[in-house]
């Protein structure tokens, strides 16, 4: 592929029409559009994009990953079908991470979406590293956590900090839309992650 231009935006931006002329402007179709950004902004740019008539794929991160990026396709469930992202853990119907919010809601713990849920993973990680070491020292429980090869966790089936030493090597979620229902597209530990960030 090809980077065909970079366009500036802010946050809050409920019109994007100076971006999408940009877009048309350059002479060519415009494959995808990459954002890192957050709703509502995420979703005003598909719905303005998909009127002015550009039907790139529109790529991003986990600011996409809100629940209320679905009620887009409310009125046409094949206008999100060309979306996808990257994220924090998979966020499809029946995923760990669903269940677990629903269960918190059931106790009348609100857990408002996946940044709060990732508290839940590092509790579930120093508990169990508590339990492997049998020790409450914070250097042993982070002695412990770097030196395993899995540990256990809530979002994703399992991280290592192992070879890192100092982020978690884990698989990395791809969501996208089939109908307007998310999928899990992919769950895998990238292959292209740079060595050089110890």
């Amino acid at each position: 592929g090809k980077v065909l231009t970079k366009l500036n935006f802010s946050f809050g931006t409920s019109d994007w029409s100076p971006q999408i002329a940009e877009m048309k402007a350059l002479g060519q179709t415009v494959d995808a559009v990459y954002i890192s950004s957050i709703m509502p902004d995420i979703a005003v740019l598909i719905r303005q994009l998909r009127s002015a008539g550009i039907d790139a794929w529109v790529v991003g991160s986990d600011g996409f990953d809100d629940p209320s990026l679905d009620a887009v396709a409310s009125d046409d469930a094949s206008i999100l079908d060309k979306v996808f992202f990257a994220t924090l853990a998979p966020s499809h119907a029946d995923s760990a991470v669903v269940k677990f919010m629903a269960d918190c809601k059931a106790m009348g713990i609100d857990v408002p979406g996946l940044f709060p849920a990732l508290g839940a993973d590092t509790v579930k990680a120093v508990a169990w590293a508590v339990g492997q070491s049998g020790s409450t020292d914070a250097a042993v429980i982070a002695d412990t956590i770097r030196n395993a090869d899995s540990v256990p966790v809530l979002k994703v089936d399992e991280i290592s900090f192992k070879s890192t030493r100092t982020y978690a090597q884990r698989t990395i979620p791809v969501i996208g839309y089939k109908n307007g229902q998310r999928v899990l597209i992919s769950n895998e530990i990238p292959s292209n992650v740079p060595s050089d960030w110890n």
